[in-house]
């Protein structure tokens, strides 16, 4: 049972780990969802393909 209930009114009450949170942030920050609570599965398919390749290399200037 959680101490602070503004903590246990969090995301519907519901646990979410802290890397997900970090992906749901992420994906909030670069506009591929608006709310962190509905994520939908081609949203995350979206954020995955982003990471699929390294990135680019930059010329050295």
């Amino acid at each position: 049972m959680r101490r602070s209930s503004r903590l246990a009114h969090k995301n519907g009450g519901r646990y979410i780990h802290p890397v997900t949170k970090a992906q749901r942030v992420t994906m909030r920050h670069l506009r591929i969802i608006q709310d962190e609570n509905r994520v939908e599965d081609d949203d995350l398919l979206r954020y995955l393909e982003l990471f699929k390749a390294p990135p680019a290399v930059q010329a050295e200037k």
